[in-house]
């Protein structure tokens, strides 16, 4: 028979809360800073740069939030916010980069617990979006993953 390791329970990981959007990226070296002048271009070439602005900020949060996630995002929120990119990225068009752009910001702010949401609120909504609806277990009162004794 082989001998039975027993494993303690981790404790629960407390996550930072209250923290502003800048701090869930890391800094953004100057060189890739996109170009300011917006007058005369095209829906197209207003798409592509919101596209580009999009695939940098998701590189940027990948960069600082590690693989496992961390004391102020954890892991299946790191996920989340990636899927949300991913989507944005390869949804954005011509004649939708504006909401598609509040979309994705929408929902990563909810994710990451910077703006709170009500269960009727319109991140969970599938109606008019362009993005797939949040899960359920963002909606206010929300259960933290690391709080969760009885799931994930």
């Amino acid at each position: 028979m082989a001998p039975v390791i027993s494993i303690p329970p981790r404790s629960p990981i407390e996550r930072i809360r209250n923290l502003k959007l800048s701090e869930f990226y890391c800094e953004r070296p100057t060189d890739e800073v996109a170009g300011d002048s917006h007058q005369g271009q095209t829906d197209s070439a207003e798409s592509e740069k919101t596209a580009w602005q999009l695939r940098k900020s998701r590189d940027r949060f990948a960069m600082k939030i590690p693989i496992g996630g961390n004391d102020i995002c954890f892991l299946v929120d790191r996920a989340a916010v990636l899927d949300i990119y991913a989507q944005a990225i390869a949804t954005v068009g011509p004649k939708n980069h504006k909401q598609i752009n509040f979309e994705a910001t929408l929902k990563i702010k909810t994710i990451l617990g910077i703006r709170q949401a009500e269960p009727h609120d319109v991140v969970f909504a599938s109606g008019g979006m362009f993005l797939t609806p949040l899960e359920p277990q963002y909606a206010e009162p929300r259960i933290e993953f690391g709080d969760d004794e009885g799931g994930v």
